[in-house]
């Protein structure tokens, strides 16, 4: 992560702007105690703020923080482009 990536995403997080949503196809999502376990294993997670898995459409919807996840890549050694 440059500077100015990590510059932007601070200045989004401090607005409120840092929170990010994506709903995920999740194939064998097929039960509703698969959603349950879904939503617990990644609310664990510390970058996730939310998750509602639903086995009627097979998605997952994650709500997370965009900084923290940027941290994580850039500790693992990645950029974010």
């Amino acid at each position: 992560m440059n500077y100015r990536s990590c510059a932007r995403a601070t200045r989004a997080c401090r607005k409120g702007e840092g929170m990010k949503t994506v709903t995920l196809p999740v194939k064998g999502l097929n039960f509703a105690g698969c959603g349950r376990e879904i939503e617990k294993r990644l609310g664990k997670l510390a970058p996730i703020r939310s998750v509602e898995a639903s086995y009627v459409t097979q998605t997952v919807t994650i709500t997370y923080e965009l900084l923290q996840v940027m941290r994580w890549l850039t500790w693992g050694g990645w950029a974010m482009i």
